[in-house]
Order: structure tokens, then sequence, then C-alpha cells
């Protein structure tokens, strides 16, 4: 090493020095002792089934839009067996749902035959020039809002063979997928395996039908003549981000998750008509259904009305229903409609409507 050298590194390390201690004090005088203290975090742990849901909400109907209530009749009555419960128009006062429209609108109601409790389907006719609620093929599960209604089957063959021979439209055939050690099983913490295989397919008013089986070896096929559809109880919402809608959930109605599932499996994504290689979550939210959140960056969010075609809204009842409208106002969750449209069996005089984080339409009334 040189001398001119050996005078550059003799300055720097003279530099260093000078400057660890400077340092080693700013260290010590910017640092209280309570800064490396044990402190708290908290979390948001899942909810039991006896906690998810305080105020004692139900899903009652199922709202779709039509334009062809004949059609609509016939997939609902000879496809999938439900019976037609209720038959007939809107009066006036009765509600200001987003969308409804003048007095006088058609529907129809249906149930699964003998099975009171299970969810309506409730049709509505779409007025002229309706457009669609979640255009297709435009939008997908990427898109955030209200997405599909679901049911199960034990013989997923023989449901899509159905369904395509009264023309319907499908996404893929059957495809099978599976979950592994779950946590859906009522707080089992070993948790249980899912193999599944599901299709979907779309009503005459565009909205999206989801059908899955159970896919085991053990599982026993239907008796000669028995119903092939449970009948559509579940239903989802998509979003980018389930912590909004989680929110919304839990402060209008009290509602919290109970499981939470990943999925990266492209048969998953082919069935639902997403890229492959997406990745999401579904969480599970006492009484109403799933929650999918997808983990992309950007989508499109469709709010739902009454007067476009498709799935349009959600009817849940609530046993504590001032209780629920109370937690809205707390919340500053708007109310953008208030009456109650015609169920079967009942004649509901008060109820309100309230939008959810990503738009889905949503219709509180009493138990």
């Amino acid at each position: 090493m040189n001398r001119r050298d050996s005078f550059k590194v003799s300055l720097g390390a003279l530099a260093a020095s000078a400057v660890a201690p400077a340092m080693a004090k700013t260290a010590a005088v910017g640092e209280a002792p309570k800064d490396r203290e044990p402190f708290v975090q908290y979390g948001r742990p899942l909810a039991t089934s006896d906690d998810a849901n305080p105020l004692g909400v139900a899903k009652v109907a199922f709202n779709m839009v039509s334009p062809d209530l004949a059609a609509s009749k016939r997939l609902y009555k000879e496809c999938l067996e439900y019976d037609v419960v209720d038959e007939g128009a809107t009066s006036k006062g009765q509600s200001d749902a987003p969308g409804i429209g003048a007095p006088g609108r058609k529907y129809i109601s249906f149930q699964v035959p003998g099975r009171a409790s299970n969810v309506i389907v409730r049709v509505f006719e779409a007025p002229p020039g309706a457009v669609d609620n979640r255009p297709r093929p435009t939008s997908t599960a990427l898109d955030p809002g209200l997405l599909v209604i679901e049911q199960g089957t034990p013989d997923p063959a023989e449901s899509y063979y159905r369904f395509k021979s009264f023309g319907v439209p499908t996404i893929t055939p059957p495809r099978y997928y599976l979950y592994r050690n779950t946590n859906a099983s009522n707080g089992d913490p070993n948790g249980r395996d899912f193999d599944v295989m599901s299709f979907t397919a779309f009503g005459p008013g565009g909205e999206q039908l989801f059908t899955t089986a159970q896919v085991s070896s053990n599982r026993t096929m239907p008796a000669p003549g028995a119903r092939l559809h449970s009948g559509f109880g579940g239903t989802s919402v998509t979003s980018l981000d389930d912590r909004p809608v989680l929110a919304f959930y839990e402060k209008a109605l009290g509602l919290r998750q109970t499981t939470v599932i990943g999925s990266y499996q492209n048969n998953n994504n082919d069935l639902v008509g997403v890229p492959r290689g997406s990745f999401h979550t579904w969480a599970q939210v006492a009484a109403l259904g799933e929650v999918w959140q997808y983990w992309a960056a950007k989508g499109t969010c469709y709010p739902t009305s009454l007067d476009r075609k498709g799935y349009a809204m959600v009817t849940m009842q609530v046993k504590e229903f001032d209780k629920a409208r109370k937690m809205c106002a707390d919340n500053r969750i708007k109310i953008v409609g208030e009456g109650a449209l015609p169920l079967p069996g009942r004649k509901p005089t008060q109820g309100f409507y309230v939008r959810g984080a990503v738009g889905e339409l949503i219709e509180v009334i009493p138990a």
C-alpha cells in the first residue's frame, strides 16, 4: 500500500470512529425504555356459531329480474322442481326498493316443495330495455358484487345434463376440485377434507347458478324419484378486499365470519370463469353465505338494482329488527329505501333497504 492510499484509509477510519458514538448517542436519546417492553396486538378471531349471528338473521329470498317470466317459470318449476307459491304484481306504497318502479310489477315466487324453511327464489319481470346487473361475458368473479346463488346435488353429471336439456348456458361441464383439512367443520381443530364437483349455469335473466356435489367413495346415489337438487340456500359476494364487506355485515346485521379457506386451483378457476392462476379465499359469514376475495389488482364493481336483469337482491329477515335498524343508523349505513316486497304466506308491512360494501342490494324485514 502506498503512502497516499494509507493516508485515505486513516482518514476513513477516523471518520467512522467519530460517527459511531454519535449514532449510538442518537439511538439512546430516541428510544424510550417502554419501546422494548412487550405490548398487546389485537387480532380478529373467527366467530363461533354461538356468537356469529346475535340478531337472529336468516335469508328469506333470492331476488332475480328476468326479461321472460315464462322461461324463468319453466326453468325453476320443471328443471329445478320448485313449486310456484305466489304469483302476482306489486301494489302501490308497498316498497320503494331501488329499481322496483311503478306499482303493477309482475313477479313469481318459487319454493322447494315440502320445505317451507327453504329460501324462496322470487323473480320479477324486467322493465323494457333493462340492462344486466352483471354483463356477460364481460364480467367475471374478479368483479366485485353480488355474484351467485348455490345449491347441492348428489349427482353432478345428471344435474348438468338436465340443465343442458333445458338449453341453459353453462361456463364448463362439472369440474372436480378439493380442499384439504379445512376449518369449515364447525370449529373442529383438525378440520376435514372436501372433495367436490361443481359447475356454473345461468338462468333466463342472466342470474348465475352454482351447483355442487360432495364427491367421496362412500357417497350414495339418490333413491328413484328423489329430488335431484337441494334447492338454492347459499349466496356469494365477491370482492378484491373482503375487509369492508365483512365489516358491513357485522355493522349492519351483527353477522360475523366463521371460516376461511384458500383456493388456488385451476379447475375451480375454470368453472367460475376467471383466468387460470387466480387465487381466492372464501369466508363463510353466518346467515349470509360466502364472501370470495380474489387477490387481483383491479376489478369493476357492479351495484345491483331491481331494474336490471339477473341476480339483484337478497332478502334477510331479522328477529331483532329494530336493533338492526338502529345499528345501521349508529354506523352511518345509509337506508336507500323503505317497505317490503310480497312474500308467500305473509304480508310484511315494514322493512328497509341497504347497500353492501360492493353495491349488493339487501332487503331487511322483521322475522
